[in-house]
């Protein structure tokens, strides 16, 4: 499963034009250790991890592969603060896209026609979380209109929130 999604990421990213800037937002449960020999460009000095974990160990090459960083440890976190990090995060069950309507071309070229022309129509401000908020939730309805949610992820995440949010599959 693992791999799939790494090969359809891949495939994503190689689609794009060279020239576009690439930048991959997504939370890859990842464990990057604080050795960082031959891989400075992708790791950042502030990795917080005894050890490399599963994740980990595909993240490094899929960024080393396409020139990116793992922002997070490019930036020093209170070591008191990373504990309570995860303890504090409220269980929320997302809607998840179904992104395999994108292979249809039909769907894909409209999802990137109405994607193009709402960033055209975005207002420019000097907020950067202001602009952040207004991108993410341009993309988000965009997303929405052409490639709704998956309906079996759906009655798997309201199944999770009825048993307290525990996963019935372990880490995936």
């Amino acid at each position: 499963m693992k791999n799939e999604f790494y090969g359809l990421l891949q495939d994503t990213i190689d689609e794009a034009p060279q020239r576009d800037l690439k930048i991959v937002l997504e939370d890859f449960n990842a464990q990057l250790r604080g050795d960082r020999h031959g891989i400075k460009r992708t790791v950042g000095p502030f990795s917080s991890s005894e050890h490399l974990s599963d994740n980990g160990e595909r993240l490094i090459p899929f960024c080393d592969r396409n020139d990116l960083c793992a922002g997070n440890a490019y930036f020093q976190h209170r070591a008191t603060l990373k504990p309570k990090l995860k303890q504090q995060r409220p269980l929320t069950i997302t809607r998840p896209f179904a992104v395999e309507k994108l292979k249809d071309p039909v769907v894909a070229n409209s999802f990137n026609l109405e994607l193009r022309n709402r960033f055209k129509l975005l207002r420019d401000t000097n907020d950067i979380e202001e602009n952040w908020a207004a991108s993410k939730a341009l993309m988000n309805n965009c997303a929405e209109k052409f490639i709704g949610g998956d309906e079996a992820q759906e009655k798997s995440n309201e199944f999770r929130k009825e048993r307290g949010g525990k996963s019935t599959t372990g880490n995936v």
